[in-house]
């Protein structure tokens, strides 16, 4: 009797936490259920990612830190933060290639890898 509680408590457990996993229906939540960074050949960082509401893209080199921080809305096609200290929108549209994705912005492109 014993060992068949147990069982049934190790099974339930096992449930409720895989129930607990995001689901990953779109290219929109496979961009914002990761962390995403790259290092450029001239040695700045990039990265991307995301707490609750809340998108943050983030260069880093040795003269300057560049942020754009702030709520986001995301398709599978574009991400859109609104910069909380400016308050601008940035429009950065994306392709998502597994664990990679470019990142454009204006003219330029960064490639990002899934952290």
């Amino acid at each position: 009797m014993m060992k068949m509680l147990s069982v049934t408590a190790a099974l339930l457990l096992c449930l409720l936490l895989a129930g607990c996993e995001r689901a990953i229906l779109t290219s929109a939540d496979e961009l914002t259920a990761n962390r995403w960074g790259t290092v450029t050949e001239n040695s700045n960082r990039a990265e991307l990612f995301f707490e609750e509401d809340t998108a943050t893209f983030r260069v880093h080199s040795e003269s300057f830190t560049l942020t754009v921080s702030g709520i986001y809305t995301a398709d599978d096609e574009a991400l859109l933060i609104h910069d909380d200290e400016t308050h601008l929108d940035y429009r950065f549209n994306y392709l998502l290639h597994g664990d990679s994705i470019e990142l454009t912005y204006g003219d330029g492109t960064l490639v990002l890898e899934k952290k």
